[in-house]
C-alpha cells in the first residue's frame, strides 16, 4: 500500500513482473497442450487463445515491470548517473531474463530432437509479448526521464505528475515535439541495423513505437491539466477522447502513405507498425478515464474496503470487455496471420505443407503460360483465353488441395 516502505514497493513489483511472466508461460505452454500432451486439432482457436491470453497478460507484465523499474529510477533519483541510465538498465534486466526463458523453452522443446508446431507456435507468442513487455517498461521510463529533463520533477512511478511540478506550455511542446524524434529514430533503425540483428530491430522499434504513444499521451495529459485547467475524471475522459480522435487521424493518414505507389514495402510495413503504438496510445488514455472514474466510484460508494472494490470493479470490466474481444474483434486483427498460418499448418500424406503444394502448382502454372506466350507471339485472344483457363485450373487445383481427404490438420 501506500504506507508501505520504498523498498518493500519495489520487491513486490519485482517479485509482480516475474510473477506475472512465470504465469504467462504457464497459461500459453497449456494452451499449446504441452503440458497435457494434448493438442487441438481446431487451429484457428489455438492461435486466437494464445494471442488474446498473451495480449492480456503481457499488457499486465509491461505495467508491472513499469512499476518496478520506475520506482527504482525514483528511490536512487540523487544519483543522477543511476537515473539517466535507467532506460538503458530497464532495456539490460529483462533482456536477460528473458534470454533464460527463451532458452530453457528451446531446451525442453529439443528434447525429443523435434520441435512440433505447437512448441514453435509457443514460442513465437512468449517472444512477442516478452518484446511488448520490454517496450512498454523501457519506453516509460526514457519518458519518465525526459519529463524530469524538462520540468525539473521526476514524475510518481505511475506517471502521474507530483505536487508542486511546474509545467510550462513550451515543455508541452517539447514533449509532444519529441514524438517526432522517436518516428525518425523509427525509420533509422530500419535502415542502420543489419537484417541479422532481427530481434534487437524489433526490439528497438518497439521501444521507440511506444515512446511516441508515451509522449503523446503525457503532452494530451499536461495540456488538459495546464491549459484546460481539468483534474480528476474530466481531465480523464478529455485526454481519453483526444487521443482517441487523434490517433484515429494519425492512423487513417499512415493507411493513405503506405498506398502511395511511391513507397515500397519495406516503408509501408514500417509506417503500419507505427499503428500498434497509436492503439497503445489509446488504449493507456481510456485506461486513465476508467481508473479515474474508479477512484470516484469507491471514494463515494463504501460497501465493501477500497482495495476489494477496486477488484471488483476491474473483475466486471474484465468480463464485459474480454469476451467480446475475443470473439468479435481478435478474429479480424488475427485474419492475415490465420490465413498464412494454416498454410504451413496443413499437409499432405507425404508430409508435404500447403503451402509447398500451392508453390508447386504455380511453378507449373507460370511455365505453362510463359510456353503459351513463346508458342503464339501475335495472337492476343488466344493468349488471353489461354491465361483465363490455366488461372482457372490452378484455381480448382487450390481448392481440391485444401478440401482433399488426404490432407490433415
Amino acid at each position: 500500500g501506500p504506507a508501505a516502505s520504498p523498498e518493500s514497493q519495489i520487491a513486490a513489483f519485482g517479485a509482480l513482473a516475474l510473477g506475472w511472466y512465470l504465469l504467462l508461460q504457464f497459461i500459453l505452454a497449456y494452451w499449446c497442450g504441452l503440458l497435457t500432451g494434448k493438442h487441438t486439432p481446431d487451429f484457428k482457436s489455438l492461435v486466437l487463445n494464445l494471442k488474446c491470453w498473451a495480449v492480456m497478460l503481457g499488457v499486465v507484465t509491461g505495467s508491472s515491470s513499469m512499476s518496478f523499474f520506475s520506482l527504482v529510477q525514483d528511490y536512487e533519483k540523487s544519483n543522477w548517473i543511476i537515473l539517466y541510465s535507467m532506460p538503458l538498465i530497464t532495456f539490460l534486466v529483462p533482456s536477460v531474463v528473458y534470454a533464460i526463458g527463451d532458452r530453457i523453452r528451446h531446451l525442453l522443446a529439443t528434447l525429443d530432437d523435434h520441435i512440433d508446431p505447437f512448441e514453435e507456435a509457443f514460442d513465437r507468442f512468449s517472444d512477442e509479448t516478452e518484446d511488448v513487455v520490454i517496450g512498454l517498461a523501457v519506453s516509460h521510463v526514457i519518458t519518465q526521464t525526459l519529463r524530469f529533463y524538462l520540468t525539473g520533477t521526476l514524475p510518481a512511478p505511475t506517471g502521474a505528475n507530483r505536487p508542486g511540478t511546474e509545467v510550462e506550455f513550451r515543455d508541452i511542446v517539447s514533449l509532444a515535439s519529441s514524438s517526432f524524434v522517436y518516428i525518425l529514430l523509427f525509420l533509422a533503425v530500419e535502415q542502420c541495423l543489419p537484417k541479422s540483428w532481427s530481434r534487437l530491430r524489433k526490439r528497438f522499434k518497439m521501444i521507440l513505437a511506444s515512446c511516441v504513444a508515451f509522449a503523446l499521451f503525457y503532452s494530451f495529459t499536461w495540456f488538459a491539466l495546464i491549459v484546460l485547467g481539468l483534474e480528476g475524471p474530466s481531465q480523464g475522459l478529455v485526454v481519453a477522447l483526444g487521443v482517441t480522435w487523434g490517433g484515429f487521424a494519425v492512423m487513417i493518414l499512415l493507411d493513405k502513405l503506405a498506398d502511395l505507389e511511391c513507397t515500397g514495402p519495406v516503408f509501408d510495413q514500417n509506417l503500419r507498425m507505427l499503428v500498434m503504438p497509436i492503439a497503445t496510445l489509446i488504449g493507456f488514455g481510456w485506461k486513465g478515464a476508467f481508473a479515474d472514474a474508479g477512484v470516484t466510484i469507491v471514494q463515494k460508494v463504501t460497501w465493501f474496503p477500497a482495495p476489494l472494490e477496486q477488484a471488483i470493479l476491474a473483475m466486471i470490466l474484465l468480463l464485459v470487455i474480454l469476451p467480446a474481444w475475443r470473439m468479435y474483434i481478435l478474429p479480424k486483427v488475427m485474419y492475415d496471420y490465420l490465413k498464412h498460418a494454416k498454410k504451413k499448418t496443413v499437409v499432405d500424406a507425404e508430409g508435404r505443407t500447403l503451402e509447398v503444394l500451392l508453390d508447386e502448382e504455380l511453378d507449373k502454372c507460370l511455365d505453362k503460360l510463359e510456353s503459351i506466350v513463346v508458342s503464339y507471339p501475335s495472337e492476343r485472344h488466344t493468349h488471353h483465353k489461354a491465361i483465363v483457363l490455366e488461372l482457372e485450373r490452378l484455381r480448382k487445383i487450390s481448392e481440391n488441395i485444401v478440401q482433399g481427404a488426404g490432407l490433415r490438420c
